[in-house]
């Protein structure tokens, strides 16, 4: 049950990463570049 919560959760913050005013923000607020965060993003998604 652990499991199928934190594919959730996964899921939701691929959704909030999908917004790029919630990436740039989390990005500023990490200190790194906004583009970091996409090319991870898709790294995951592969």
């Amino acid at each position: 049950m652990k499991n199928e919560g934190k594919g959730n959760q996964t899921d939701r913050i691929l959704e909030l990463l999908a917004d790029p005013l919630t990436r740039k923000i989390l990005a500023t607020l990490m200190g790194l570049n906004p583009n970091l965060i996409t090319k991870t993003r898709e790294i995951i998604e592969e």
